[in-house]
């Protein structure tokens, strides 16, 4: 994963219990990726936008796609098929584990 530590560490820059609960929650799983493609997510994100532009800084957003690393069952769920990817082979190693 990227780095994911968002000026988190404590006053010694020691990583502790909120490191370690935001790790694990994007260790997790893809379900629920934030998006930014309708109407509706646009207005949820511009109160987001809005208080970081009151501080006097930016926010930028970053625009990336799964590929063939995207769980195909959460892909159906959502509406988009079973592949967005040039490859029609998965990425098995990347998905989420799912027990028999």
């Amino acid at each position: 994963m990227a780095p994911l530590n968002r000026l988190r560490p404590d006053d010694k820059c020691m990583p502790h219990s909120i490191m370690t609960d935001y790790h694990s929650q994007r260790a997790s799983g893809r379900p629920n990726i934030l998006d930014l493609w309708d109407p509706v997510q646009l207005k949820a994100w511009k109160e987001v936008t809005d208080v970081v532009h009151t501080t006097g800084s930016n926010i930028f957003e970053q625009l990336w796609v799964l590929g063939r690393t995207a769980d195909p069952i959460q892909l159906r769920k959502e509406g988009f098929g079973n592949l967005v990817s040039c490859s029609a082979v998965l990425a098995t190693e990347w998905l989420p584990r799912r027990g028999k």
